[in-house]
C-alpha cells in the first residue's frame, strides 16, 4: 500500500499483522492548530509540526504525552493541558471544553477531606483556591491501603479518593476534579476519573475499550 500525504501536517502509515492472515494499517496524522479569536487556525511556519512524535513527552504533573504509535482507538483524542483558574478565590468552579461535537464539563473543587460528623464521614468544606491543575493527580483514584501493601485503582492509580475502609478514608482527601453533576457523597463512591489531559494507553479506561475478555476462560 502506497501512503501519500497531501496535507501540510506530518503523517505516516503504521503497518502490522494480527493472528492468521489479517493485516492492519493505521494512518496517523499529527495536527497542531493555534487559537485566534476563538477559532483554530494553522500555526505559523516556526510553530508548525514537521515530524511524528517518536519519544514520550514529560509534562510534569500534567502527565506524559505518549509517542505517536499504533494503538487502537475508538475515536479521536482531545487532550487539554491546563488549569482551572478563578478570577478570585473560590471553593468551586466549572470548566467547559467544546471542540466541534465534543463537549465536556468538569466541576473543580478546592481541597477537601473526609470528616467524621455524628459517626458518619462527610466531605469537609472546600478550601478556596485560585488555580487548580486539571490532572489525573487531582482526579479520583490513587492507591488504597491493603493488607500486603498499596492497592492501586486500575483506572487512575495516581489520583486521590480511593479507599477500602472508612477508617482509612478519615481525614484523607477527596478528588478535586469530577465530571459536572457527579457528587462524591460517600467515602466508597467510585466515580470515573475526570480527565481531559494525557491518559496512558496501558491504563484501564483505554484497555477496556479495546480488549475483550472471554468470561468462559
Amino acid at each position: 500500500m502506497l501512503f501519500v500525504n497531501e496535507t501540510p501536517d506530518p503523517a505516516s502509515l503504521f503497518r502490522t499483522e494480527r493472528d492468521g492472515d489479517i493485516m492492519a494499517n493505521a494512518a496517523v496524522v499529527r495536527i497542531r492548530r493555534v487559537l485566534r479569536d476563538g477559532k483554530l487556525e494553522a500555526p505559523p511556519a516556526d510553530l508548525a509540526l514537521t515530524t511524528l512524535r517518536q519519544e514520550a513527552v514529560d509534562l510534569g504533573e500534567y502527565g506524559e504525552l505518549e509517542p505517536d504509535a499504533l494503538c487502537p482507538r475508538t475515536g479521536t483524542d482531545v487532550i487539554v493541558v491546563g488549569d482551572a483558574i478563578c478570577p478570585e478565590a473560590r471553593i468551586a468552579t466549572r470548566v467547559e471544553i467544546h471542540v466541534g461535537e465534543y463537549h465536556v464539563s468538569l466541576d473543580v473543587y478546592g481541597d477537601r477531606v473526609w470528616e467524621s460528623v455524628m459517626g458518619e464521614l462527610v466531605p469537609s468544606e472546600p478550601q478556596p483556591f485560585l488555580r487548580k491543575p486539571l490532572t489525573l493527580l487531582n482526579a479520583y483514584g490513587g492507591a488504597a491501603e491493603g493488607e500486603y501493601g498499596p492497592i492501586p485503582w486500575r483506572y487512575n492509580p495516581i489520583g486521590k479518593g480511593y479507599y477500602l475502609r472508612s477508617t482509612e478514608a478519615k481525614d484523607k482527601p477527596l478528588p478535586n476534579v469530577v465530571f459536572a453533576g457527579e457528587k462524591v457523597a460517600a467515602w466508597d463512591d467510585k466515580p470515573v476519573p475526570a480527565t481531559v489531559g494525557p491518559y496512558p494507553n496501558a491504563w484501564a479506561l483505554r484497555m477496556e475499550k479495546i480488549v475483550s475478555v472471554d468470561e468462559a476462560t
